[in-house]
């Protein structure tokens, strides 16, 4: 029987079979008769006590098993992940690279500092060496200074050299005293100021501003870089403005000379007109213009205007309003417009950019001939193929194939859906037939009603009819799931019937039901008797008398008194069981209990007890005073009476009674 071995947690380590060594943890686990078990116990005992003394750590650790490294003679606990050092310190020469967490410590044995590990890096902890060095020599990383050194290395550096040397424009040099100041005063066009900077974080910060005054009084400003000076804000000149080459405003072309030309001959693009020569130029050039404008429309109609005297005006027409701003007149398509006809300018499309509202119920009519009209009437929408028989297509674009997705056929009146069709409200159907031609029904709702609204119930059967093909025979004809209700009952029948009818539904006979189990307070059978299959040795007639034996299961009996008899061939079962073993040649029923036929050689009379006789197959009258008589010989007692010798079928009830 194999071991399972679990923590003590509960987790399950390792199931160790019968006659087997699992090593899937550090010590051996052994299974039952396992031979060799000592030596394994005795090694893993070895293993616990030196706690696995190696240079390399076990290879199947589980948690909080320990571990002595002995490459740095420490002991070790393993978290999950890592063997862990269990004292806090980990001495080594080199930085430990395994197993880091923030937190540990290190000393480093080659500089003889202990080092604490953050997170990323290890930081020194100490010991901290303290340095008196009035000159600070050894200028070093890791050690601190003295109260004393620091007091001695500032006073040398700082106190003995308390002065500022401060050098004027004329090379003259003056030595400021740290704790006398230097004053720094204006002088033309320049001013100086002082303040404290109060938003200063760690220092107060200490101000001098120079400024140059706004107003400055010079000689002469040039440009710093020969180029030109650039002035950004306007200039106010109380004097003369003298120019010895050219003159350039805000950036545009650089004028160089005023001109007094009446021709304006020169064209100069660099130099200014006088007014008085624009005036002259501009009164010589419209002298001798025209001042009527003339013009006509398309139908030859004609105007004109004087210029200057009179004004044009343009007016509205159909549809169109005019609007004159400034020196341009707008012409505007109003908002509402009335056309008889509107045509594409290109001659293939008109692109509408918003939704069109169309006013009148006559709505819109397409087509060269009419064919197709959408109009309103009261709260009702009609469209119409007016085309004699014509039918009305919805098409889609079905992944860039135009395909008709609903088709109103117009001399059936049919609507054809080339897809799926949901509707999310209720479908009412309100014709005579309605046709599924779908391969798979399938119906959400748990239930289904049938003959609903009914007036009548009387004489209506209401059910399922499966269309078989209607014959001549009880087997090629309907067969059916009815509620009969002159009988009150469920049935499963065959049937003429194809639906077409209503009323009382013509059973012809009715059909077997198989179901996996059958639950009920009652059932009840036309026939009397209950029968189970058996294979016979031979081939067996109904009312023959069988029992257990043979070369199959059953066989025919052939001697009288016969106490290993077991039932009769069965005619119309009522309770059949055992029904798939075969067919009624190989596996006939055999009636045990119940009434049924029985052959029987007389004289015999009707409650007479029978049982087998000598002739195969075949009972007689059972004579309880005869000297081979036992009860378990009775087969049961006759329903019926047969006064001759010869053998005949009868009604019997089995039982041994």
């Amino acid at each position: 029987m194999a071991y399972t071995i679990n923590k003590t947690n509960g987790t399950v380590v390792a199931t160790v079979e019968d006659g087997t060594i699992n090593n899937d943890t550090t010590i051996s686990l052994v299974g039952q008769n396992y031979q060799g078990y000592g030596e394994a116990i005795g090694e893993n005992f070895i293993a616990l006590l030196e706690n696995s003394a190696n240079s390399s750590a076990p290879s199947n650790p589980i948690t909080g098993e320990l571990w002595y490294d002995s490459t740095n003679n420490a002991l070790k606990v393993y978290d999950g992940s890592y063997f862990q050092y269990i004292n806090s310190v980990r001495p080594s020469a080199t930085t430990p690279t395994q197993s880091l967490r923030t937190g540990v410590l290190w000393y480093d044995t080659s500089n003889s500092l202990l080092k604490l590990y953050n997170g990323s890096s290890f930081v020194t902890v100490g010991p901290i060496t303290v340095l008196d060095e009035d000159n600070m020599a050894s200028d070093s990383a890791t050690a601190v200074p003295s109260q004393q050194s620091v007091k001695a290395y500032v006073d040398d550096v700082v106190i003995s050299s308390n002065t500022l040397p401060v050098v004027g424009d004329d090379s003259t040099t003056i030595e400021v005293p740290f704790t006398t100041g230097l004053t720094v005063k204006g002088g033309t066009n320049i001013s100086t100021t002082t303040d404290i900077d109060s938003s200063a974080e760690l220092i107060t910060a200490y101000r001098l501003t120079v400024s140059l005054d706004s107003n400055i009084t010079v000689n002469q400003i040039g440009a710093l870089d020969s180029s030109a000076i650039s002035i950004t804000s306007p200039v106010q000149i109380t004097g003369a403005l003298n120019t010895d080459t050219s003159l350039r405003i805000a950036g545009s072309t650089v004028v160089n000379s005023i001109k007094d030309e009446d021709t304006m001959s020169s064209n100069s693009a660099t130099a200014l007109a006088t007014q008085q020569s624009i005036k002259a130029y501009v009164d010589s050039a419209v002298s001798g213009l025209t001042t009527t404008f003339s013009f006509s429309d398309s139908a030859s109609n004609t105007g004109s205007i004087t210029l200057g005297t009179t004004d044009m005006e343009f007016r509205s027409g159909d549809s169109i309003t005019t609007t004159v701003a400034g020196t341009g007149v707008t012409f505007d398509l109003n908002e509402t417009i009335s056309v008889d006809q509107i045509n594409a300018g290109d001659s293939s499309v008109i692109t509408m950019g918003a939704p069109i509202r169309v006013l009148s119920d006559s709505g819109i009519t397409l087509g060269a001939d009419d064919d197709v009209s959408l109009t309103q009437s009261g709260a009702n929408f009609t469209l119409k193929n007016k085309t004699e028989d014509g039918n009305i297509l919805i098409n889609v674009n079905d992944g860039g194939v135009d395909s008709t997705a609903v088709t109103v056929t117009g001399s059936t009146k049919a609507v054809t859906f080339a897809g799926n069709c949901t509707v999310q409200g209720d479908l009412n159907v309100n014709g005579t037939t309605f046709t599924n031609n779908s391969e798979t029904l399938t119906i959400t709702d748990p239930l289904i009603v049938l003959n609903q609204g009914a007036s009548i119930i009387q004489g209506y059967d209401a059910g399922i009819i499966v269309d078989r093909g209607v014959g001549d025979s009880a087997n090629q004809q309907n067969a059916a799931l009815l509620w009969d209700e002159s009988a009150n009952t469920f049935a499963f029948v065959f049937t003429p019937e194809d639906g077409t009818t209503a009323g009382n539904v013509t059973i012809s006979q009715y059909a077997e039901l198989r179901v996996s189990e059958l639950t009920g307070k009652a059932s009840s059978a036309t026939y009397a008797d209950l029968a189970e299959r058996y294979e016979a040795d031979s081939p067996m007639d109904i009312g023959d008398c069988v029992k257990i034996g043979g070369a199959k299961e059953i066989t025919k009996t052939n001697k009288e008194y016969d106490t290993d008899v077991f039932g009769v061939i069965a005619e119309n079962p009522a309770f059949k069981m055992n029904s798939d073993a075969g067919d009624d040649k190989t596996h006939p029923y055999v009636t045990l209990t119940g009434r049924t036929v029985c052959k029987v050689q007389g004289p015999i009379s009707k409650g007479d007890r029978i049982c087998a006789s000598d002739v195969p197959g075949v009972a007689k009258k059972c004579d309880i005073t005869h000297e081979k008589f036992h009860t378990l010989a009775i087969i049961g007692r006759s329903l019926g009476s047969h006064h001759t010798t010869d053998v005949a079928m009868i009604e019997v009830v089995l039982g041994r009674n």
